[in-house]
């Protein structure tokens, strides 16, 4: 169960990073001295960087995701399967087992 959690607190950790860093170049944008196309410009170049770094952390928390739920997906059938052979240890489970 704690494994579930740490990918949960990695997850908000990337994205309170994320959401810094974005505040950060942004404010550090508009406190510069430059005219408004060069500053539209600037920010319209890091609101694409961030949103590809966004997209490319939303892809690795979904694989994470993913292989949790097949984890605990797996976990689950072999409770299943040592629960139903200690209920009737003399059934044959081969056919459920598939």
């Amino acid at each position: 169960m704690s494994s579930e959690r740490g990918g949960s607190d990695l997850a908000t950790i990337i994205i309170a990073g994320a959401i810094g860093a974005t505040v950060g170049a942004v404010v550090a944008l508009l406190l510069a001295p430059k005219s408004g196309s060069e500053l539209r410009a600037d920010i319209g170049d890091k609101a694409r960087e961030y949103a590809e770094k966004a997209k490319e952390t939303a892809h690795e928390v979904a694989e994470k995701a993913r292989e949790a739920a097949h984890e605990v997906a797996e976990r689950a059938r072999e409770k299943v399967a040592e629960v139903r052979d200690q209920a009737c240890p003399e059934c044959d489970h081969e056919e459920a087992r598939g």
